[in-house]
């Protein structure tokens, strides 16, 4: 008897299909474990493509695959659950051309891919949810032409990608909110871009706030095609001397590129630098090197004394300062260092008329004869 249960439960946990599988029709899915009895680690690849494929309850008692797993151009899926035993993926995840999917619950489990990560126009998928297990990418991370795609929530514990990180064409992606634990990328990141194939931005995206503790990427960073993206605060915190080549352009509404991170990097830069078609104050490689020099003359140590609202501004501005106990000026300077205006302050409200002035970026100073500091403006 006893010997009799060892082989059953060796039987209930084993490996098999070394040359990999193919299911093309819900029937094989179907009728997966009588045909396999016992098979739960399969060594080879996975593919799922069928037309009539609507459910993948069938492969429930899989736990890992030691080649790809491939879930491509299947019309009517519309949930994973019958992957939630599995738990590794030897070489790559991808989930491209299923146009019912719209999240990926099912893949809660899988902790490790020890290749790429590729999602791609999936055309309903609008949450992440599901892989909130995965800590780590062997290889890229490629989340490209998602329409309904919001944000990336459900990638919250992704510390480390191995390879490139790129993201384009996601038509409602709005920020990159579910990142906030990755740390560190392999190669290149890229968000948008693609200028030879007629730019592959993602229009709705407005944020990059979700990279904010990114420390390091091993290449390129390219920001291209993102046409509602005002600002790269978020890139702060990467080390400057882990980039390897620095691409901004082509994003119609983007006027604040002094950064942290690329000012350090401007001020060294290693590989090549292209900063251009921007809206004024990232339009050039010159203007961002102004902004940082203007940004970095301020004393850091005095951040809250003084606010600017509404930013950006039709024409009038408030000016609100603590500063109040010393003679203190407030100056409006252009991108050029050219001062424009300069009042005292008399109280803690200071208000400027910027009606006259033409759209674009302008520096806010404040000075006394113990600190001076710096904020930037938008007029539009």
């Amino acid at each position: 008897m006893l010997v009799a249960l060892f082989g059953l439960n060796n039987a209930s946990a084993e490996s098999c299909l070394p040359e990999g599988i193919t299911f093309s029709y819900q029937s094989q899915i179907n009728n997966f474990q009588s045909n396999y009895p016992g098979c739960t680690q399969i060594d080879g690849d996975v593919v799922i493509s069928g037309s009539n494929i609507f459910n993948l309850n069938g492969l429930s008692v899989v736990t890992s695959i030691g080649g790809s797993l491939l879930i491509e151009c299947n019309k009517i899926l519309t949930s994973l659950d019958g992957l939630t035993n599995v738990s590794s993926i030897g070489v790559d995840l991808r989930l491209e051309g299923n146009f019912s999917l719209t999240n990926l619950t099912g893949l809660e489990n899988v902790t490790f891919i020890g290749g790429d990560l590729i999602l791609s126009n999936n055309l309903s998928l609008f949450s992440l949810s599901g892989l909130s297990g995965l800590s780590s990418i062997g290889g890229a991370l490629w989340i490209d032409d998602n329409k309904a795609l919001l944000n990336l929530t459900g990638l919250d514990n992704l510390a480390f990608v191995a390879g490139i990180v790129r993201i384009y064409s996601n038509s409602s992606l709005t920020s990159l909110t579910g990142l906030e634990s990755l740390t560190s990328i392999g190669g290149n990141l890229l968000i948008g871009g693609q200028e030879h194939l007629g730019g592959l931005g993602n229009p709705s995206l407005t944020s990059l706030e979700g990279l904010v503790n990114l420390t390091s990427i091993g290449g390129k960073l390219e920001i291209g095609y993102n046409t509602s993206l005002a600002s790269l605060a978020g890139l702060d915190n990467i080390d400057a001397g882990s980039v390897n080549g620095l691409s901004i352009y082509n994003n119609n509404r983007l006027y604040e590129c002094d950064v942290a991170s690329i000012c350090d990097y401007l001020s060294n830069p290693f590989g090549i630098v292209n900063i251009s078609d921007n809206a004024t104050g990232c339009n050039s490689q010159a203007e961002v090197e102004a902004a940082c020099l203007l940004l970095n003359t301020g004393n850091k140590a005095v951040d809250k004394v003084f606010s600017i609202y509404p930013n950006p501004t039709p024409g009038y501005i408030f000016i609100e300062t603590t500063s109040t106990t010393l003679p203190s000026y407030l100056t409006i300077i252009n991108p050029n260092c050219e001062e424009l205006m300069k009042q005292p302050v008399s109280g803690s409200k200071t208000q400027f008329d910027l009606t006259g002035l033409p759209a674009g970026v302008y520096f806010v100073r404040l000075n006394n004869d113990r600190m001076v500091d710096f904020r930037k403006i938008l007029k539009r």
